[in-house]
């Protein structure tokens, strides 16, 4: 699919990833072993991010920031594959030039892939929200670095110790000195 799929949101496309993704939970995902049966699609916390949409999507398989058109003219294509950094307030994030039969061209940051330990919907739903909250904020406080001692790893110990390798006539006639 090319560049022609690009869809361009005037308003939130939330509806249609929710729907779209739903979609795709049906079809192509439905059996997998990488689903969590506990967890549905649902889109979550599409707002503006200057001239695009900027929110979460939750899938079975996957919890995803999702970036969409909001304006042809400024939107920065990326091809299917490729990377490009996206500033947000808290940072810069990597994102992923998506083109979907269903979806059409979008892109994403993976932020968890499996959901496998995700207990519920209500959990997948907090990391999304949670994490959409943080790249929004411009003031998220990292942990300082603390002063302190490198950590040095043990020199290699084998943790199978080396058999010494006996003679033939040792071994048949006895270790006589």
């Amino acid at each position: 699919m090319t560049s022609s799929a690009l869809r361009v949101w005037q308003h939130s496309p939330a509806a249609f990833f929710e729907s779209g993704f739903s979609r795709i939970a049906e079809s192509r995902m439905q059996g997998l072993p990488i689903v969590n049966p506990d967890v549905h699609v649902r889109a979550i916390g599409f707002d503006r991010y200057g001239n695009d949409w900027l929110g979460a999507v939750v899938t079975p398989w996957s919890i995803l920031v999702v970036l969409a058109c909001g304006n042809r003219s400024t939107w920065e294509h990326v091809p299917v594959t490729q990377e490009r950094t996206v500033k947000l307030p808290s940072g810069d994030y990597r994102f992923m030039g998506m083109n979907d039969p269903i979806l059409g061209e979008y892109q994403s940051c993976s932020l968890m892939s499996p959901l496998i330990g995700i207990a519920d919907q209500q959990t997948a739903e907090a990391i999304a929200h949670q994490a959409l909250t943080l790249m929004r904020q411009s003031d998220v406080a990292l942990p300082e670095a603390e002063e302190g001692q490198a950590l040095v790893p043990d020199p290699y110990i084998d943790p199978k110790p080396q058999k010494t390798r006996r003679s033939r006539r040792a071994f048949l006639f006895g270790d006589r000195g």
